[in-house]
């Protein structure tokens, strides 16, 4: 992990040092050019520098919209559990009708993010999908839940919320005050 950041910030430093370099040198050469002329070539440069932030912006904004799109498949299964658990079938459970219904999208929800999610959100979902296998009990993957809905606010532009996993399961979970802070800290040690 040092390391990786160490690298990052060698790397930084070149591409800092290479702008610098390019900007003093087209600035030097606009400078030894005829007024008119250099004009024209700052008024270039400017245009080409526009055109270019213009694309970055829109291929970061197409992306985002992507995530979103990828995000929100991702949370149907979950989203429908909590709609079957608002009117329990007294013949099966909840988690069983929604596993029938949505086995094909959540499968193609998991390539789909794959291809799109945040490593934090892929390592969060493989986690949740397997919490089963792991023995691991509800009220760790209902924090897990709460700490993947953070990941994807986090990786659609909400970098810097505030939202902490208990103010996000209060949505979702009526809880007393005493029964929060139980629940919590039971499972606040989950890694």
């Amino acid at each position: 992990m040092m390391a990786t950041k160490s690298k990052n910030l060698i790397v930084l430093a070149i591409t800092l040092t290479l702008i610098v370099g390019a900007v003093a040198g087209m600035l030097w050469l606009v400078y030894r050019l005829p007024a008119t002329v250099g004009a024209l070539v700052a008024g270039a440069v400017g245009f080409l520098a526009s055109k270019f932030y213009e694309s970055l912006k829109d291929s970061k904004q197409r992306l985002h919209d992507k995530k979103r799109e990828v995000y929100a498949k991702l949370l149907a299964p979950i989203l429908a559990l909590h709609l079957e658990m608002l009117k329990p079938s007294k013949e099966r459970p909840a988690h069983e009708v929604v596993l029938e219904q949505m086995t094909t999208q959540m499968v193609e929800a998991t390539f789909d993010a794959v291809l799109y999610a945040s490593d934090e959100v892929l390592k969060l979902w493989a986690r949740i999908r397997t919490g089963s296998l792991q023995n691991l009990d509800s009220g760790v993957i209902l924090v897990l839940y709460m700490r993947l809905l953070k990941a994807m606010r986090k990786d659609v532009g909400n970098t810097f919320t505030s939202l902490t996993e208990p103010d996000i399961l209060m949505l979702f979970v009526n809880f007393t005050e005493s029964d929060f802070q139980s629940f919590f800290e039971s499972v606040a040690r989950t890694k």
